[in-house]
């Protein structure tokens, strides 16, 4: 399988294990299954994630929450992941 490349590809904000922010692209949107792939810049295989786990990607959003994870802050991390779904689902 081949690399993928992603150089017209959106970036996003993806809440993993243990609500890390984790900045990577997205490479598809399975609609019917509510599935994004995203992965790093150039990747062979793409991870398939839950739509309500992925965000677009912002520099503010992500360094806020980059800092609510690195003080350990879980009250925080929920409140903004919260507020980024509001924020999306207004666009």
């Amino acid at each position: 399988m081949s690399t993928i490349k992603s150089s017209n590809l959106p970036r996003v904000i993806v809440r993993s294990f243990g609500d890390e922010p984790v900045a990577l692209t997205a490479f598809r949107l399975d609609q019917r299954k509510r599935r994004v792939f995203v992965g790093k810049n150039a990747t062979r295989r793409p991870i398939s994630l839950p739509t309500t786990d992925v965000f677009d990607y912002d520099e503010t959003w992500f360094g806020k929450l980059q800092n609510a994870h690195s003080e350990g802050n879980p009250e925080r991390l929920k409140e903004i992941y919260a507020e980024i779904k509001r924020k999306n689902a207004l666009q």
